[in-house]
């Protein structure tokens, strides 16, 4: 929770380096606070009213609007419409005369209504969809509700539930000689799990390709990704992981870690979480790079050597955890990640808008024209609905 009397200095122009460090902390952290802020400065420099009313009065109904209706939505997710309209009544009731309910808080439904125009929305959240390709070519749809279990051609069963497929009980490992390997490909608007022979769990997200092997032998567990998943890899110091993605090997004993195509065609971001993680390119295996918790390693296909740079890792990994989580992100790189989740298509009238940068944290299963509507409140952009194709204004 933020002092209100920090919010006051801001618009003032009157707070000392600590407390401006501490404002951007909290005006970055939610996308509510970016649009509360936006529209308190608004309101006093139109009516210059700042300091009409004591600072008790103003610290008071501050806390009483914080502790009832952000700190709920941060727990619920309430949608920022109720917070605003709730956080007029309660400056008004305490406040009576400071803020007009018109000019400060209230969100007004016909421009709410025309900043995102609706035609046949056809657009909706993705869910728990991923196709396995057996060793035979066979391709099996894991949604099919009536598929608990899978036979692979050497006899080992693969067991599966709505969003898991697990390969933990496939059979007595130790007898295993062939490698045979499978593929389990997620669509755009979809997400899948699996937990593989040796135990490791895997998240993929949507449109990703992983091929593995039914069961690991040998010296080494290796797998080829394509895409982007979060893997959470099962310790074995005598026994590495090994994840192939395009010209780069990453090579772990047991960790967890984000590893992401998905941002560029010829760029791979590897998001070390816990652990300890070597990565190196398939043709310089002795050019091994060294990673810690938090940092990023970002290679760029044709080129040679990895930039390592600080990350938050709960924003790159919060899609493992449901959520969407973008700190200062261009809305280009937003659309296209909410887009491969929606499955819906981006269309911009101004090329300039991809750039504007936006911090928001919501649930995946958020409607979509909501979130639209999060977005248009802490900018001046409208967006336009057609079928499956988003139109930004």
């Amino acid at each position: 929770m933020i002092d209100w009397k920090i919010i006051s200095k801001k618009i003032k122009g009157k707070l000392s380096k600590e407390e401006e460090a501490h404002f951007i902390q909290w005006y970055n952290k939610r996308i509510e606070h970016t649009v509360f802020f936006k529209k308190a400065k608004e309101y006093y420099r139109n009516r210059e009213m700042i300091g009409t009313v004591s600072d008790s009065q103003l610290e008071s109904s501050w806390k009483v609007l914080y502790e009832n209706t952000v700190a709920k939505t941060i727990t619920k997710n309430a949608f920022f419409r109720s917070w605003m309209k709730y956080a007029a009544s309660v400056i008004i009731l305490i406040v009576s005369g400071f803020f007009v309910y018109n000019s400060f808080m209230n969100i007004d439904e016909q421009q709410e209504t025309e900043a995102v125009i609706i035609h046949n929305m056809n657009i909706k959240p993705g869910a728990d969809i991923a196709y396995l390709e057996l060793a035979d070519g066979k391709v099996i749809d894991l949604t099919e509700k009536s598929v608990d279990k899978i036979q692979e051609k050497d006899g080992s069963l693969i067991y599966k539930d709505l969003k898991t497929l697990n390969y933990t009980r496939s059979s007595d490992h130790q007898k295993i000689t062939e490698v045979i390997y499978n593929k389990i490909s997620v669509p755009r608007g979809g997400r899948y799990q699996l937990v593989l022979s040796d135990s490791t769990k895997v998240w993929l997200n949507s449109e990703t390709i992983l091929r593995y092997p039914v069961h690991f032998t040998g010296n080494f567990r290796e797998v080829f990704l394509e895409g982007e998943a979060y893997f959470e890899v099962t310790k074995n110091e005598e026994v590495p992981f090994l994840v192939n993605s395009g010209n780069q090997v990453l090579k772990v004993l047991g960790t967890e870690f984000n590893i992401s195509t998905l941002e560029s065609e010829d760029q791979i971001q590897t998001t070390l979480i816990e652990g300890s993680v070597g990565l190196y390119e398939s043709d310089a295996t002795d050019k091994m790079v060294f990673m810690k918790p938090g940092q990023q390693a970002i290679y760029m296909e044709g080129q040679s050597g990895f930039e390592i740079q600080e990350v938050d890792p709960k924003i790159i990994a919060s899609w493992r955890h449901g959520r969407f989580m973008f700190e200062k992100e261009e809305l280009g790189k937003i659309m296209k990640k909410l887009a491969r989740w929606y499955n819906f298509e981006i269309i911009y009238e101004v090329d300039e808008h991809k750039l504007k940068r936006f911090s928001m944290n919501t649930r995946q299963y958020e409607e979509f024209d909501q979130i639209l509507r999060m977005i248009a409140r802490a900018s001046e952009l409208k967006f336009e609905i057609r079928n499956n194709t988003v139109i930004v204004k």
